[in-house]
């Protein structure tokens, strides 16, 4: 427990950038969008690129460390590493991100510079090759543990989309669907309350549920569907639990 309370400070100054919060749920980058391993590629000099394409700024729930205080806050999901001396660490927060010595045959003191997916750490193998590893896996996963994840910590204190079971139906092939903004609703609601935050305004949850459609594709996860896969934009209520 004190390796990810450890893992989650490091997050309050990388992508949430606020002091003692979490992310509520998982964050695009900490989602199978990005695959656990991948291979750095070299680009100019000491310059290499270990990521896969995704938007470099994603909205993202973030939570005091109780579960009080949900917010959505735009977090990066690119981070860059530097290395030098066979020590790695975030630029941004001068956090450890893995250890690599003398890339591409460098001097032990010349500093190489990694373009990684956020929530990543750069591991180099007897060969030298060089691979940037999602936190929690690969063969350095106990020391660079992953971010908390307010809803898999916490599991006696859940949100009502969670309620119910924690596997993500997915609904009518939501990968061939899209929709609007206009179709989002800011809603969460916390287990055993009575009431729902909808955009930063308490309702009553059986007034809410009655208003919300239901929905006719998504990620569904509880009560809820979502249009996207790392359940962050809820766009209806999941048939599965309110038909």
């Amino acid at each position: 427990m004190k390796s990810i309370v450890i893992a989650a400070t490091l997050l309050l100054t990388t992508a949430v950038q606020a002091e003692e919060r979490i992310f509520f749920e998982r964050p695009i980058f900490m989602t199978d969008k990005v695959p656990k391993s991948i291979p750095c590629e070299r680009r100019t000099g000491l310059i290499s690129e270990c990521a896969v394409v995704i938007p470099a700024k994603f909205p993202a729930k973030v939570v005091n460390a109780d579960g009080s205080g949900l917010k959505i806050v735009q977090v990066d999901t690119f981070a860059q590493i530097l290395c030098t001396f066979g020590t790695c660490f975030d630029e941004k927060t001068q956090a450890p991100a893995g250890d690599v010595s003398r890339p591409y045959g460098a001097v032990e003191n010349m500093a190489s510079r990694w373009y990684v997916n956020e929530g990543m750490y750069l591991n180099q193998d007897d060969s030298g090759k060089v691979t940037a590893w999602k936190r929690g896996f690969g063969p350095k996963g106990d020391k660079y543990p992953p971010y908390a994840i307010y809803t898999e910590a916490n599991a006696t204190n859940i949100t009502a989309r969670a309620s119910a079971s924690n596997e993500v139906v997915k609904l009518n092939h939501p990968e061939n669907q899209t929709y609007s903004n206009a179709e989002v609703w800011s809603v969460w609601c916390e287990a055993g309350k009575a009431s729902c935050d909808v955009a930063g305004k308490a309702k009553d949850k059986a007034k809410l549920f009655k208003e919300m459609p239901i929905a006719s594709w998504g990620y569904c996860q509880g009560d809820f569907c979502y249009g996207d896969e790392s359940l962050t934009e809820v766009i209806g209520l999941n048939p599965a639990q309110h038909n």
